[in-house]
């Protein structure tokens, strides 16, 4: 079992900091893993540094996406490239994307649209690179130019995980009192647990975008 202690920063609501967790770690684990991600070299790593690299962000408003894109900025991405519904355009730049591409296009539509942007290779997409999925991954491996899709598992207490989950908290406590950090934006569920309910149909009918849900279980009537 593995413990990782966490103090929440006085400038973060408890409501706010309950949005970290699950979705950084799954974000930690999909860009710095060796395991269940792409194995990039963290940002707290003192004396390495990536280079000045293009990456492109899927979801990029999803709390997932969100993150990613935070540390893509720590780890010295450049462009950073998301996708996302254009209501959310103004959300994603807040949090550091410097492009903003509309998740609606075709496949087609968008590689024009990231071309704009850079010539250069993305490096998760490029050969030899990862593509990192929070879904299990519908395209199979490509043996000829070495580019692998990875379903990547952001549970800290994961045995691969867990050196890399335990380094990195240290840092984001730090990262979430200066601010370097923003949690997910959130919306408080009524009634407690009886809320989860709602919250799960709204999420199902896609009514929520850009927002995590937070249950208090104490407000349970």
């Amino acid at each position: 079992m593995i413990h990782i202690p966490f103090q929440i920063p006085p400038s973060i609501s408890f409501d706010s900091a309950a949005t970290v967790p699950v979705g950084l770690d799954t974000a930690l684990v999909g860009l710095y893993g060796n395991d269940f991600g792409a194995g990039i070299t963290p940002p707290w790593t003192q004396g390495i540094s990536e280079s000045k690299s293009p990456i492109v962000i899927f979801g990029g408003s999803s709390s997932v996406g969100l993150y990613t894109i935070q540390l893509a900025r720590l780890s010295g991405f450049y462009p950073i490239i998301t996708t996302a519904s254009p209501s959310n355009e103004d959300l994603v730049k807040s949090y550091g994307a410097t492009h903003f591409v509309d998740r609606n296009l075709s496949g087609k539509q968008l590689k024009v649209a990231i071309r704009k942007v850079t010539d250069n290779p993305i490096r998760l997409l490029a050969d030899n690179g990862t593509l990192i999925l929070t879904l299990p991954a519908s395209v199979k491996k490509d043996e000829g130019r070495g580019r692998k899709a990875v379903h990547t598992f952001g549970n800290p207490r994961a045995p691969q995980n867990q050196e890399l989950c335990s380094r990195s908290w240290a840092a984001v406590e730090q990262w979430l009192s200066e601010g370097t950090i923003q949690p997910n934006k959130y919306e408080v569920l009524p009634n407690g647990l009886e809320g989860v309910i709602g919250g799960l149909e709204r999420l199902k009918l896609g009514q929520v975008s850009g927002t995590k849900l937070v249950a208090r279980p104490q407000e349970t009537h």
